[in-house]
């Protein structure tokens, strides 16, 4: 089986609808510590980062907005990503904790390499493939 990765690095910032403007950064509670795991552009800029806590990011950039992370509307709209991703491949996994969404890729590579279309020579697939796209916000 191959296997390819899809991350979307932002997924908290990117469910915020509509778009907020201005510094906008998701924290998530680590025991007691409030920690930025995910940012927009706007903060990125400012230099505000994954794994900051929240006290030095406001101490970075006060107008920064800090925002509670929905673990719920994330697990969601993976979900349905993945669920919309099964037109392509017929093995999807989710790993929510990490905004990947895993499809096996195998068969649809023996397919398209077998179609009449492919080169003469087929491409040969090893045997650990794996290809991590990283989809970022515009």
């Amino acid at each position: 089986m191959l296997w390819m990765a899809v991350r979307f690095d932002h997924f908290p910032v990117e469910l915020r609808q509509p778009r907020d403007t201005g510094k906008i950064a998701i924290t998530d509670r680590v025991g007691a510590r409030r920690l930025v795991i995910a940012s927009n552009e706007a903060a990125r800029d400012a230099g505000i980062a994954g794994g900051m806590p929240a006290t030095t990011a406001l101490l970075k950039e006060p107008e920064l907005r800090l925002v509670d992370r929905s673990k719920s509307a994330e697990r969601r709209a993976l979900r349905a990503l993945a669920d919309w991703a099964l037109q392509f491949s017929g093995v999807v996994c989710l790993d929510v904790p990490r905004w990947l969404i895993w499809l096996e890729i195998g068969a649809s590579l023996t397919y398209f390499t077998m179609h009449p279309s492919a080169s003469p020579r087929p491409w040969r697939p090893q045997r650990y493939l794996l290809v991590i796209l990283t989809c970022r916000p515009r």
